[in-house]
């Protein structure tokens, strides 16, 4: 090989510790292992072609270096002269002085060590993990990585002026897989929120008593009253008190509950959701049960296939036992609704499983005011006024929908049959409406039947279960908020 590369092997050796007296050895060493390499039998041509060509200032050398692919190249050529158990350390000392010439006090006056965020990272790494450095004073196995053979910290420049801007980095939780917190965490903080307490919570789940499916039900069914007696005391209305509630002519369903068939799991995500949904708005529901396949078959357009059914007269909730009787079943279907537009597609996929209960929730918060009407007596004019502003946005929405869809089409069709007469103003037009429909639309689901029921029941959905929810459905979570947020 070239000289230049025994010049290289000498800066290798330095940076690993050796004597001067050592170095010129190790030179007329390298030069004859160079000579020797040449004729080993075996050995990668891609290997000496590339060594070959090395040469350059560190700032030159840094890119090479710093590529994988080469890495194992550079840790060869490295073993004969610092040595098996130090070769990959040395390889990375050397990194580390070219990627300071890289920074250089021109191009930042500090930087900072970054180390990996996992189990598996040593005591001087996480002592090491954020402190800034001024650039002069950069010295790797000190105040650089690396700090120890096989580590695996790195350092970023540093500013001071950085306005708080906030992004992202690399962790790995205890089975390998990588996952992504504020670069702002540093390891003590990471190691507290993710390691410790994380397994503080697994201690306790492991430690709680796993709960019977009566003693869900009755939790279920606390809830239930729960959320009546608060609507009561808000609309002050005697009829409904747990003990009239419980000898009314309601007695065989007022807060019943029978959910024989469904999936533990999936009880159990309902009774998370309605005790966070109960507690923010006052509902009607007072009773759940279930429906099987031979319900949906006996009832007229169905189609055999339906989420659950409400009765509007007596506060009910009947959710379909076949859907809900597997969970990752009943998950995965709702996947499914999400992305062919079914249902929202903007729902976040770990709120599939709440798809369901939250859907049907708004129906008991609103239901055409026949359960506000019939069953409790409650002020009418509530239901009248809501109802009204509600079928007002069903009615512009609809209108808006199909308006797009039919300029859609016709520039589609403008564009398909004669191509060469669809202009930039219609290729402008043809985006902004688009725009406007991905900002607008809920979901099929929120025009089935033409009810303004269905609309709402959607718009509230997306709205809980979506980081990005449609306009549309902000607006309709804000009419929701407006007369029954308690």
């Amino acid at each position: 090989m070239k000289k230049k590369f025994v010049a290289f092997a000498l800066c290798l050796l330095s940076v690993a510790g050796c004597a001067p007296q050592q170095l010129a050895a190790a030179a007329s060493s390298a030069e004859e292992q160079d000579t020797e390499a040449s004729t080993t039998e075996g050995q990668e041509a891609v290997s000496e072609d590339y060594l070959k060509g090395i040469s350059g200032t560190y700032v030159e050398l840094f890119p090479e270096l710093s590529k994988e692919e080469y890495r194992d190249i550079w840790i060869d050529a490295v073993t004969p002269l610092a040595g098996e158990e130090n070769a990959e350390t040395t390889t990375d000392m050397l990194l580390g002085m070219c990627m300071a010439e890289v920074y250089g006090p021109e191009a930042a006056e500090k930087y900072e060590i970054v180390a990996t965020l996992d189990s598996h990272t040593s005591e001087i790494c996480k002592e090491q993990d954020g402190k800034v450095y001024d650039m002069k004073d950069y010295q790797p196995g000190i105040t650089a990585p690396p700090f120890h053979n096989y580590c695996r910290s790195t350092t970023v420049p540093h500013f001071d002026d950085d306005f708080d801007l906030e992004g992202e980095r690399a962790a790995r939780d205890e089975d390998g897989k990588t996952y992504y917190v504020s670069d702002k965490m540093k390891y003590d903080d990471w190691y507290k929120k993710y390691v410790q307490n994380q397994s503080n919570l697994q201690n306790e789940a492991k430690n709680a008593k796993i709960k019977t499916h009566s003693e869900k039900i009755q939790e279920l069914q606390n809830i239930l009253m729960d959320m009546n007696e608060a609507r009561r005391i808000h609309w002050d209305l005697s009829l409904t008190s747990k003990e009239e509630m419980l000898n009314s002519s309601f007695k065989d369903l007022a807060y019943s509950i029978d959910l024989e068939g469904i999936d533990e799991k999936v009880i159990d995500t309902i009774i998370e959701n309605y005790k966070q949904l109960g507690d923010e708005y006052y509902t009607t529901l007072n009773h759940i049960g279930i429906f099987d396949d031979e319900y949906l078959l006996a009832k007229p357009n169905s189609g055999g296939y339906e989420f659950t059914g409400v009765k509007t007269l007596t506060g009910e909730i009947h959710f379909n036992q076949t859907l809900l009787d597997d969970f990752d079943d009943y998950v995965e279907t709702m996947k499914n609704c999400s992305e062919f537009g079914h249902i929202s597609k903007s729902i976040n996929p770990e709120n599939y499983k709440y798809y369901v209960p939250t859907h049907e929730f708004a129906h008991s918060i609103f239901n055409s005011g026949m359960v506000g009407k019939n069953l409790i007596g409650m002020d009418e004019n509530i239901y009248k006024n809501f109802g009204k502003e509600l079928e007002k946005m069903f009615e512009q929405y609809k209108t808006r929908i199909n308006e797009i869809d039919s300029q859609l089409k016709a520039l589609n069709s403008k564009f398909v049959l004669n191509t060469e007469n669809f202009t930039s103003e219609d290729s402008a037009k043809l985006k902004a409406l688009k725009k406007e429909q991905q900002e607008i639309f809920v979901s099929n689901y929120a025009i089935r039947d033409n009810l303004k029921d269905e609309f709402m029941a959607e718009c509230f959905a997306e709205a809980k279960l979506s980081s990005n929810p449609s306009k549309t459905a902000l607006e309709v979570l804000k009419l929701i908020d407006k007369y029954f947020k308690r």
